[in-house]
């Protein structure tokens, strides 16, 4: 088995009934405990109380990042392992293990060892329901993690926790980012119900920490979570980095039993996937993934406004288009892209009618030749996989300056 043919196996159960789930909640077509039933039965399960789960709706996987760092940090010698959903640049990036991705030869195996497993329970599932690629990543992770003698696991959520496999699983503890109105065609249809979702993991973890407007969403259960305090940005970063931060470095001192304040001195040295800068050319960028106008930082966007960016918005038509337009526009005039190829699942209408850059989804050196064209600071925001684009941009300009 190739990397595609591994790709499309745990794809697969997703495409197959695609048509048929659309407008349909998580609820009504996934059922976590395949695949934790499976990992269960192959003895792939983590000792609870060496895991730390991350969810929330802006922030996790940038946070999961942080306080695996700062588990390593604290723990020098240990086996960290990692799990992120999506991926940063490439599928096998989401299943690290001290610090390193996979290898592919071992993705692929592990794939095709476990498939005859998978597929005898999806072969019985009702024509409406699906093993989630999420899921299928996570069970080849926990063989991994395994195989590779992990000490500590931090895992991250998919867009929910009570359907989503990591969520379902046995954890010391879990951290909570932020609870905003995205994902509601699958969570919703409200925003309790997205909160009541991802804070199901009070059910399966010995403690959560969550930030302050996160616990302020289930009042009902506030008592049994710790609040972080509010954490203040910077020119440098906006608040959400530090609030990561802040989370990440509760949620790392309460899975190793540290005294509070104990990595209060250590700073996570990995960066966020979603949130950095480089420079194509002699062209600066700052980028941010941010599909919710109320995810953006208004003060670190004043004091980015002040270096009048040029912007170029990836933003499809299920994301809260029009508000961040409004915000972006407080900054300077903005161009959209339209991000074309394999994304069935996104659809940019409104863009393209506003006349939108129309760029395929692989396209890293047509996005690296239009933020070469700026004449100044280029400040790149939108969907995860923009973001992704982005990335393969600066690693294709990096390999051609070499």
């Amino acid at each position: 088995m190739n990397l595609d043919q591994a790709l499309d196996e745990i794809y697969r159960s997703w495409l197959r009934v695609q048509p048929r789930v659309k407008g349909k909640w998580d609820r009504e077509t996934r059922n976590p405990e395949i695949i934790t039933g499976i990992a269960r039965e192959l003895g792939l399960l983590p000792d609870p109380a060496r895991v730390l789960k991350v969810t929330g709706s802006k922030g996790k996987g940038t946070t999961a990042r942080f306080a695996a760092d700062l588990v390593a940090q604290a723990k020098p010698g240990a086996r960290v392992a990692l799990f992120v959903s999506p991926h940063e640049v490439e599928q096998r990036d989401r299943i690290r293990l001290a610090g390193q991705a996979i290898p592919e030869d071992a993705f692929c195996e592990t794939v095709a060892r476990l498939a005859p497993f998978v597929r005898d329970h999806e072969d019985r599932l009702p024509s409406d329901q699906y093993i989630s690629p999420v899921g299928y990543f996570l069970l080849v992770a926990l063989d991994w993690f395994k195989r590779g003698h992990a000490d500590w696991f931090i895992l991250e959520c998919g867009r929910g926790a009570r359907w989503d496999e990591v969520g379902a699983l046995p954890a010391r503890g879990s951290i909570v980012t932020s609870i905003l109105f995205e994902h509601a065609d699958k969570l919703g249809p409200t925003l309790q119900n997205i909160a009541d979702d991802k804070f199901s993991v009070l059910e399966t973890s010995g403690f959560v920490v969550a930030s302050e407007q996160a616990a302020a969403t289930v009042p009902a259960h506030r008592p049994r979570i710790e609040s972080a305090p509010v954490a203040a940005g910077g020119d440098a970063t906006p608040a959400w980095i530090a609030a990561c931060r802040q989370l990440a470095r509760i949620g790392a001192e309460r899975l190793l039993d540290l005294a509070p304040g104990a990595l209060a001195s250590m700073t996570p040295r990995l960066a966020s996937a979603s949130f950095g800068e480089g420079c194509i050319g002699k062209t600066p960028f700052i980028f941010e993934a941010a599909i919710n106008a109320v995810s953006l930082d208004p003060a670190w966007l004043a004091t980015l406004g002040a270096r009048k960016p040029a912007i170029l918005a990836c933003l499809s038509d299920d994301k809260d288009r029009a508000p961040l337009l409004d915000m972006l526009n407080t900054l300077g005039p903005v161009r959209e892209i339209e991000l074309t190829g394999q994304h069935d699942y996104l659809h940019f209408t409104a863009a393209r009618r506003a006349g939108a850059i129309r760029l395929d989804v692989n396209d890293a050196a047509g996005l690296r030749d239009l933020i070469r064209q700026a004449s100044g600071l280029v400040y790149l925001v939108g969907t995860q996989s923009f973001i992704r684009l982005v990335h393969r941009a600066q690693i294709l300009e990096d390999a051609c300056s070499a």
